[in-house]
């Protein structure tokens, strides 16, 4: 009776077939294994006489914009809420000559934000909205 390993169960262990999985076989008498691939060599005699080698290119990572703030951001963004401020205080017929102080601030904010590159547009806005605000203070007393 055999083992599923296809040993017989006097077999002594420690014999030269314990060591070799049951599904493989002996190659074939008279047929060696095929010879090795052949890779060129370098040719190390040029490098010898001075030639620089091959050298690997490196990689160099180029600068990536971060999203931080810039010059002149949270001054744009000032002068943004500055004149949503002034515009709807300006629209309050009690409280019209209030309006100035935050408008005249919202546009000399808005002059420094003009330095932004990204919230640009915030400064021009606040710019316009501190502007309305101060002229809608005539036109709600005459109402």
């Amino acid at each position: 009776m055999n083992d599923p390993y296809g040993q017989s169960p006097t077999h002594q262990w420690g014999q030269e077939d314990d060591f070799k999985p049951p599904y493989t076989q002996d190659p074939l008498p008279g047929t060696p294994y095929p010879p090795p691939p052949q890779y060129p060599q370098p040719n190390l005699s040029s490098a010898a006489q001075g030639a620089s080698p091959a050298i690997q290119p490196v990689y160099v990572p180029y600068p990536v914009p971060v999203p931080g703030s810039q010059p002149g951001d949270g001054v744009a963004l000032a002068s943004f809420i500055l004149g949503i401020v002034s515009l709807a205080i300006g629209l309050v017929p009690v409280c019209g000559v209030v309006v100035l102080a935050p408008a005249i601030v919202g546009l000399v904010l808005g002059g420094l934000g003009l330095r932004s590159q990204r919230r640009r547009w915030m400064a021009i806005v606040g710019m316009i909205l501190c502007v309305v605000g101060i002229l809608a203070i005539p036109f709600i007393f005459w109402i």
